[in-house]
């Protein structure tokens, strides 16, 4: 049997289980926000010291600054087109 891993806890399941599983993770908060976002597997993340790096990110639909768990801005360091929603990076403070 087929199987696929979970972009986002990257839990390898079989092709049957899979959509259900997915499902989960695109559940939303009350607040209607994601809850979840996927994620590079640890393996692939940036590893390197996160000293200087900006753990904020500019939301033009909501005109307002969010932050940033570690392992979204390990995951977009080694790939930027991961989030690439309806979100501006701007790095301005």
């Amino acid at each position: 049997m087929k199987k696929y891993r979970c972009e986002f806890c990257h839990e390898c399941l079989d092709e049957e289980d899979y959509l259900r599983h997915h499902q989960e993770h695109l559940k939303l908060r009350p607040d209607g926000q994601q809850n979840e976002y996927v994620t590079l597997p640890p393996d692939e993340c940036e590893q390197a010291s996160l000293e200087g790096i900006p753990c904020i990110y500019y939301h033009a639909k909501c005109d307002s600054y969010t932050g940033m768990p570690e392992e979204i801005i390990r995951s977009y360091l080694k790939n930027p087109y991961l989030y690439s929603a309806d979100i501006a990076i701007r790095f301005d403070f």
